[in-house]
């Protein structure tokens, strides 16, 4: 880890750091894609714990002038007890209901592929995440989803088994979030501020 805080700071602006992520973690909000079922999930004062993960492959490639870090998280924790599940309908007005949301993921690794060794720019990484739990321990309130609306009943029927597809769809975005709050809390601190 040292060695990597020292890497950072040589080429990059940024100032080393060795804390760790305080555990919980909190987010005003964030929001969740799920194209697979036309629906979004937008979670209000996010929980999170299992953000301090730990670093699986750290690697320079010259030829490419990029910077690879991957990092597993164990036990990744989010709730919210204000998340907003919205289905949207053809030609019609989405219809969003409001109840809690608990998910708790085994194992996620989250790559981070960084530009320009000379001078890093965390600001223009690519992200990846690779959710090796693919059936996470998920526990929604019993308003969500409620409606009469036969689209709203359809995208209820088919969340939960299609959850390994839905899974990976959110966190297409999220996992740069996680990614960045662990380097920045852990490693070297570049300043951006993550929303």
């Amino acid at each position: 880890m040292n060695c990597i805080r020292q890497f950072l700071a040589k080429h990059a602006k940024c100032k080393p750091v060795h804390g760790s992520v305080p555990e919980p973690y909190y987010r005003a909000q964030t929001r969740a894609l799920l194209p697979n079922i036309n629906s979004t999930l937008t979670l209000d004062d996010v929980e999170y714990k299992g953000l301090n993960g730990r670093v699986q492959e750290f690697s320079i490639n010259r030829e490419s002038d990029k910077l690879v870090l991957a990092v597993e998280f164990r036990n990744l924790y989010t709730a919210s007890d204000r998340t907003h599940f919205t289905v949207y309908r053809r030609a019609r007005e989405p219809i969003t209901t409001v109840d809690f949301l608990k998910v708790l993921y085994k194992s996620m690794t989250i790559t981070i592929v960084i530009p320009d060794l000379k001078s890093l720019k965390l600001e223009q990484a690519e992200t990846f995440s690779y959710v090796d739990d693919g059936a996470p321990r998920i526990t929604i309130g019993p308003n969500a989803f409620n409606s009469p609306d036969p689209t709203v009943r359809r995208a209820a029927a088919e969340f939960y088994p299609s959850l390994p597809i839905g899974v990976r769809e959110a966190y297409l975005t999220e996992g740069s979030f996680i990614i960045i709050t662990f380097i920045q809390k852990t490693l070297c601190d570049f300043g951006l501020n993550v929303l």
